[in-house]
């Protein structure tokens, strides 16, 4: 009950019924009044009674030039169709009895006449005209008269609407105020300010759009932000990279002038390791920038469509059991159960993902220890984790960038799936869990 007493429409409804209702309350006595005053007004003027008087004047010159008696009703009512006459009576004087009276375009012939009472004003407007067959007082109604009732009226009307809008302007300036103030937020919107909130009071339509207008600014500028942060990553990225392929790159170039000066083959060969491995570091380095550059530049691919999950994981999945067993690793499972689930990937990135995966094993996991392997499916993902523990070495390894586990995520995302990896410190494992939608979630 209260959410309907504070919405716009039962507000609107009600100052529109109070603001009705005090403007009858000034109408009706106004009218009343004014209607008094103008019979008070017409009685003692000469206005009206000269604009009646003047069409008897002309219809008593018809009459002499046609002859007409009483009983030439066609011919009268003729006349008072074509001068727009209203209401035409003619009576006689001494008893008030009505012989014709003509009224909205009919003409009523009272034979043995008619006995009515004739108000003052008629009377004083009536003028004794000649006929054939007699003098009888005329009265014509040319609507002078109710002309002034009729203007009168309609500035009263006029003058309660403006009472009503007024009433119900007041009672709802509180909700126009809100809305401008809503307006000017908006408008701060438009010209780029998301930091200010919008906050517009109350518990109706105009507080609701404010709080989903709200919302609205908020995820842009959660959005803007991760844009930004994202965009300062990458150039935090990019420096790093630069950094990290000086070092291998330096250290390549002066183990190549000792090796000129060697003094004997032994000491060349401990040069020529050395360049050899600060190449292979270079090298991983530029494969996983590399890497990083294709995936960024991806907003989003066309599926290859969804397949069963053995379909799509299992020839991957197996190389990289295989690879790692020739690099003296053991798996606790060589075979992996695949659920009977269809799930959404593309081909090309489940390579570049177990790529990454064996190439972050073979550099800082324990030689030639465990990695655990697990499939499993709930009602919405098909969960592949691989878990590796980390050798002590790759703590303090040099070159490391984070490219890997970047472009695993961001190729997990652009399979609408997701890609977690992260440091267990409880167990000193590293851990990939890979989340696959099933087909149709």
């Amino acid at each position: 009950m209260k959410d309907k007493k504070s919405s716009l429409k039962y507000v609107i409804l009600k100052w529109s019924v109070v603001g009705f209702l005090m403007s009858l309350a000034v109408f009706i006595p106004l009218y009343k009044y004014s209607s008094d005053v103008i019979d008070l007004e017409l009685a003692g003027s000469s206005f009206v009674v000269d604009k009646e008087r003047k069409p008897i004047k002309k219809l008593q010159k018809y009459i002499t030039q046609n002859h007409l008696s009483l009983g030439n009703t066609e011919d009268l009512q003729d006349w008072a169709f074509h001068n727009d006459i209203s209401e035409l009576i003619v009576y006689k004087h001494n008893d008030s009895t009505i012989l014709l009276d003509f009224r909205y375009d009919v003409m009523t012939v009272y034979r043995n006449g008619f006995h009515s009472y004739l108000s003052g004003a008629t009377r004083l407007a009536s003028i004794p005209t000649n006929f054939a067959d007699g003098t009888y007082d005329v009265y014509i109604d040319t609507g002078a008269a109710g002309r002034i009732y009729m203007f009168v009226f309609a500035a009263e009307l006029f003058l309660c609407f403006l009472i009503w809008m007024f009433i119900l302007t007041r009672g709802m300036r509180s909700i126009i105020r809100r809305i401008m103030v809503l307006d000017k937020d908006v408008s701060g919107m438009e010209r780029g300010d998301l930091t200010s909130a919008i906050a517009v009071s109350g518990n109706d339509e105009i507080a609701r759009l404010g709080k989903s207008i709200d919302n609205s600014r908020k995820a842009l500028l959660a959005n803007m932000q991760k844009e930004q942060r994202e965009a300062e990553e990458k150039k935090e990225y990019i420096r790093t990279v630069t950094h990290d392929l000086r070092t291998p790159l330096t250290v390549i170039l002066a183990n190549l002038e000792l090796m000129e000066h060697a003094e004997n083959l032994t000491e060349s060969r401990r040069f020529l390791k050395s360049t050899e491995q600060n190449a292979a570091s270079l090298r991983d380095m530029i494969t996983e920038l590399f890497d990083f550059t294709i995936t960024e530049s991806l907003e989003s691919i066309q599926l290859s469509g969804p397949a069963e999950a053995e379909t799509a994981l299992g020839d991957d999945l197996s190389n990289l059991i295989t690879l790692l067993h020739e690099d003296h690793f053991r798996t606790v499972r060589d075979t992996v159960t695949f659920p009977d689930r269809r799930i959404l990937y593309e081909p090309t990135y489940i390579s570049h993902i177990m790529t990454d995966i064996l190439s972050n094993i073979q550099k800082y996991a324990v030689p030639e220890s465990v990695i655990h392997i697990d499939l499993e499916e709930n009602d919405e993902n098909v969960v592949l984790t691989i878990a590796n523990p980390i050798a002590k070495t790759a703590k303090s390894r040099k070159g490391i960038t984070h490219l890997g586990v970047r472009n695993i995520q961001e190729m997990m995302r652009l399979m609408h799936g997701t890609g977690e990896c992260r440091k267990d410190p409880d167990s000193g494992y590293y851990i990939v869990r890979l989340a696959f939608p099933v087909a149709g979630n």
